[in-house]
């Protein structure tokens, strides 16, 4: 017998071949061959995270400092848009990505 072979000797000294299984049991009725589920997404991940709630301060109309509770996505558009309101290269940038996330493209 081959080295190669031998690996797949039980200890009873009866060859399995590769699958340590017999066919007949290999699947049982009623028994989820993934009992972990299907893994999740990175777009699941993603969304998961930016529907996030964080607390931001922020200015109310009258001066006032205040704390709000958003999502990360709504936080980062904020972001966006006080960086758009900044007339440096960054700004501009800015404002082109929002542009394009409204209309679509």
């Amino acid at each position: 017998m081959s080295p190669e072979n031998r690996k797949y000797i039980s200890a009873d000294g009866t060859f399995r071949g590769l699958n340590s299984g017999s066919c007949a049991t290999q699947f049982k009725p009623g028994v989820s061959g993934n009992p972990g589920g299907r893994p999740r997404r990175l777009r699941e991940i993603y969304e998961q995270c930016l529907a996030q709630k964080i607390k931001v301060r922020d200015v109310d109309e009258n001066g006032v400092p205040i704390e709000r509770v958003v999502t990360v996505l709504e936080a980062m558009v904020l972001n966006i848009c006080n960086l758009a309101m900044t007339p440096t290269a960054a700004g501009v940038q800015a404002i082109i990505a929002i542009r394009k996330i409204v209309d679509g493209d």
